[in-house]
């Protein structure tokens, strides 16, 4: 089974590091979880492989007020976990094993993915060289959506933890492309 995307969620030390230059100051990725899922045209969009980690420091983290709550709350900063270049070789032995020689230029997607993908490019080195330019950005189809379908409304569970965010992500590309009816027109 060929995988289309590479569904991936992050949770991070949050939103205040974030610049448009891309520049992150001292940022950490928390948590990360990967999926690969029967997503091709006729798939279901199940989830085939997923596996997810959390990633420990030896140092303070910098979290705003908000942060803290937020993870503290989904439980995320009581996790232990592995060192980040650890959870990076994981992700990479998923894709190696699962793509193989097509290891390369591989599409990101989940919801507001953009913001992982600048996360991945300053922090995990070797998989940046992996993923391709373009993304599947769930939660740009979802505010189409919104302003072309009256009555849709997207639902956002505020989990906060990364393979839970996940999941919702594929449920909302499921939900997207069901209503979008794409056999329909002959794609």
């Amino acid at each position: 089974m060929k995988h289309e995307f590479v569904w991936v969620d992050l949770e991070t030390t949050g939103l205040l590091d974030y610049s448009p230059s891309g520049c992150y100051g001292d940022g950490k990725i928390l948590e990360w979880a990967i999926i690969l899922a029967d997503d091709g045209p006729i798939g279901n969009m199940t989830p085939v492989v997923q596996e997810t980690g959390v990633i420990t420091y030896n140092e303070q983290l910098n979290l705003d007020d908000y942060t803290l709550k937020l993870h503290t709350e989904s439980g995320l900063l009581s996790s232990t976990g592995l060192s980040l270049k650890d959870s990076e070789n994981i992700i990479i032995e998923i894709l190696r094993k699962n793509y193989g020689s097509e290891l390369k230029n591989l599409t990101l997607a989940g919801n507001t993915v953009h913001f992982d993908l600048q996360w991945i490019r300053r922090n995990m080195l070797e998989l940046t060289k992996l993923i391709g330019y373009r993304i599947f950005d769930v939660s740009t189809i979802q505010r189409m959506m919104e302003s072309w379908y009256p009555g849709y409304k997207r639902v956002k569970k505020e989990i906060h933890r990364a393979l839970p965010d996940i999941l919702e992500s594929l449920e909302n590309a499921k939900q997207c492309r069901e209503l979008l009816k794409f056999e329909s027109i002959g794609i």
